[in-house]
């Protein structure tokens, strides 16, 4: 008899919708003894019992299941052996061996992957960050434009070797903190991200040494891309009264070039209202960066975390990866001395006048004059 949605073939099979999806699960077949032939590979290949499970899973009736198991085990079922099964009472046949262990790609288990796609293991800078941003309790991004988008701030960086920063990270989000933990960032599931940064200068490299002998007026021009959501941003960082940041934004479409003529005019507008100057006429692409952050936040303040740090020279090609040992923390806070400044003062490290572009570029351009902050910027980079 038909059930209800369903029809038959000639042999009594089910061929409705349920039917259909049945075969489609374990295989198609015209009737219940090749029903059972056309899964006999995969029984041979969970020789364990296991397929038993997957027969149920898929929604068998018991009498094809006693077939199925007859066939697996050589019982005798009643009705004749389908051609190409193996004789019965128990006589050996053909297991397909394990795949090789070349077959399986090695993945890190913790942490995210690599900047460089040829790096294939997880440096501890990066396994000390992921350890650090599952610990905390995830925030979307609206929370923290929120609590603290700081836009004008107080920037200090730090080179935190990785063992202090797993004790530095776990105060931070320690549950039992006076005013609560600091919550990480996460969007679309993920809690650290990749960035890169394209930075833009005059041919005689004006916003590098301006910031390595610390005039005042300086600025830093660069493109930003958000890997993980394909966000751009083209950014001009000034440095304010007292050691404040000012940051100024504009997104960037997919098919916006980056120093179009919608971004020469905002950067001119930015440089006439902060400084009274005139912009640049010249400017081209002087160093790319690529990193890993995971953003901790809390009321008024947040610290963003970076491993992972590779330059590219964009004259040369020429590239530095930072020390694997070293996360470089930047904390922001709306006062020049924070609760995590304390903290990291309290493990005997001191803010450094490092700066990503600065310090990639030093150490990819030996020739270049040395001023102060030039020795601590090489120090995340290993010897060459």
């Amino acid at each position: 008899m038909e059930t209800p949605g369903t029809s038959a073939d000639a042999t009594g099979t089910p061929t409705g919708p349920r039917g259909n999806t049945r075969h489609r699960r374990v295989g198609k077949c015209p009737d219940p003894v090749s029903y059972g032939h056309g899964l006999f590979p995969l029984l041979s290949r969970y020789p364990d019992g296991r397929s038993g499970a997957r027969c149920r899973k898929a929604g068998m009736r018991p009498a094809t299941r006693r077939l199925l198991r007859a066939a697996r085990t050589g019982h005798a079922t009643g009705g004749p052996r389908p051609a190409g099964h193996p004789p019965r009472n128990g006589a050996a046949r053909t297991v397909r061996p394990d795949p090789p262990t070349s077959a399986f790609r090695f993945r890190p288990a913790a942490g995210p992957r690599s900047t460089d796609a040829k790096e294939t293991r997880v440096i501890p800078a990066v396994r000390a960050l992921a350890r650090a941003a599952m610990a905390a309790r995830p925030v979307p991004l609206t929370d923290v434009q929120e609590r603290a988008a700081l836009l004008t701030r107080y920037d200090s960086r730090y080179l935190v070797p990785v063992d202090v920063f797993a004790e530095f990270a776990a105060e931070l989000t320690d549950r039992r903190r006076p005013g609560g933990p600091f919550a990480a960032l996460c969007i679309n599931g993920r809690r650290w991200f990749r960035y890169r940064s394209v930075y833009f200068d005059t041919p005689d490299l004006r916003s590098f040494h301006d910031h390595q002998q610390d005039r005042g007026g300086r600025f830093k021009i660069r493109e930003r891309l958000y890997r993980d959501t394909g966000e751009r941003q083209f950014e001009v960082k000034l440095s304010g009264d007292g050691g404040r940041t000012v940051k100024h934004r504009r997104p960037l479409r997919p098919h916006d070039a980056a120093l179009g003529t919608g971004q020469r005019d905002f950067l001119a507008d930015v440089l006439d209202r902060a400084y009274g100057i005139d912009a640049p006429a010249e400017l081209d692409p002087s160093l790319t960066t690529d990193h890993q952050r995971a953003t901790f936040v809390a009321d008024g303040q947040r610290i963003t975390c970076d491993v992972a740090l590779v330059g590219e020279d964009a004259r040369t090609g020429r590239s530095v990866r930072a020390d694997g040992g070293l996360v470089l923390v930047e904390t922001k806070t709306t006062a020049p001395l924070s609760e995590a400044d304390r903290l990291l003062h309290g493990y005997g490290l001191r803010a450094a006048p490092f700066t990503k572009y600065c310090g990639a570029l030093a150490a990819l351009r030996p020739d270049l004059a040395a001023h102060r902050g030039q020795p601590t910027a090489r120090t995340p980079f290993p010897a060459r």
